[in-house]
């Protein structure tokens, strides 16, 4: 981030428009990152519950066959566990939806923003406001500001979906260790 904001001055002193335009486009491209977190977060909470709620169906289904097959309600427990599981997958399919139009947001503006320069910078350099030298010193200079913002992003998304798995991990970890005195029973 430190990087990107050491670039985006010399972008103002190439030509002061084009870093404007660059500045607004790069900030518009960061927010998104930003905004969506909360969502992702929450999607990432939501499809680990599910599953732990499916894992533990099955559990008790697969270690109580026995049992659920002397009461004759096999197969009403499978069924059970079916409904869940395919109620998790529906959750799944919703998570990778949302993060689909969240990329392909992102995506959009990552290439609305190189179109942008790319046409504003050639359409000065027609005009005589800008030189051809000055045009492809932002291009270059907003193309490492892009791409570097492109990555910080792909991480921001990556260390929101790891926070969720150390938070579910930390559940795990804080639960008091439960001891069997079985020797001590008989």
């Amino acid at each position: 981030l430190i990087f990107i904001l050491g670039y985006i001055p010399l972008l103002f002193l190439y030509n002061i428009k084009l870093g404007f335009v660059a500045l607004i486009l790069s900030i518009l491209f960061l927010s998104v990152a930003i905004l969506t977190t909360p969502k992702i977060r929450s999607l990432a909470n939501k499809v680990f519950f599910k599953d732990v709620v499916v894992l533990g169906k099955f559990l008790d289904v697969l270690l109580g066959i026995n049992t659920l097959k002397l009461l004759g309600i096999g197969d009403i427990k499978v069924m059970s566990w079916k409904n869940e599981y395919k109620r998790n997958l529906n959750v799944v399919l919703e998570s990778e939806r949302v993060q689909t139009i969240f990329t392909t947001i992102q995506r959009s503006i990552f290439l609305f923003a190189q179109i942008a320069i790319f046409w504003l910078g050639a359409y000065w350099v027609f005009l005589g406001e800008l030189t051809l030298g000055q045009y492809l010193a932002c291009i270059t200079i907003f193309m490492i500001v892009l791409n570097a913002l492109n990555n910080v992003s792909f991480l921001w998304i990556q260390m929101a979906d790891l926070s969720v798995s150390i938070a579910r991990l930390n559940d795990v970890l804080i639960q008091k260790t439960e001891h069997s005195d079985i020797l001590n029973q008989t």
